[in-house]
């Protein structure tokens, strides 16, 4: 851990972050609330989803290099430890490799969250969280919004790659691991949607 990330981590230690979970009205459709520069992760079809979105930014905490999770995992620990109230939530990405850019821990203000057992909403924040403050939130995110339509059916080209370049990279890496070459392998593709 760097001197720098251990000043930070130190100094955020005296803030209390407060966090407060109330149920709220179903949301079957978690994705209509997402925002441009948003976050989710959502399964299920449209009208029963299932997992969390969230709204805006309160920290971030970038990280690359090979000590990436365990700085990370410190980094949150550390985090939680000023927080009063309910469970805080972090959205994360991490690289795969260790020299190929940053990973980042994100915590949101908001977090909506939908399971089996219902919706919440969670806000997150560096001043005490009231129930009123919750309901001008829920408030927020179930007025109506103007729905983009003109593009509802956009046309799929290929990327950097063509499809049958995609399948031989593919065939290949098959072939490797069943001669024992290869114990995995991620594979990505691009595609260009207009």
């Amino acid at each position: 851990m760097s001197q720098q990330d251990l000043h930070r981590q130190t100094s955020e230690v005296a803030k209390p972050i407060y966090v407060l979970t109330q149920p709220i009205a179903d949301i079957p459709n978690l994705l209509n609330l997402v925002p441009s520069d948003g976050m989710a992760w959502v399964t299920g079809p449209a009208m029963d989803q299932h997992g969390l979105i969230a709204i805006g930014e309160l920290d971030r905490f970038e990280i690359s290099g090979p000590e990436r999770f365990s700085r990370a995992q410190s980094w949150w620990r550390n985090w939680t430890s000023k927080s009063v109230g309910d469970e805080p939530i972090a959205f994360s990405s991490f690289t795969f490799a260790n020299d190929s850019g940053n990973s980042v821990v994100v915590v949101p203000e908001v977090v909506v969250r939908r399971n089996q057992f219902g919706t919440t909403l969670t806000v997150i924040s560096e001043k005490p969280v009231t129930y009123e403050k919750v309901n001008e939130i829920v408030n927020q995110l179930l007025k109506p919004k103007v729905l983009v339509t003109q593009n509802l059916n956009p046309q799929f080209s290929d990327g950097s790659r063509k499809v049958i370049e995609w399948q031989e990279i593919v065939d290949e890496a098959v072939r490797r691991i069943n001669l024992g070459e290869l114990d995995k392998v991620v594979l990505d593709r691009d595609v260009i949607a207009q």
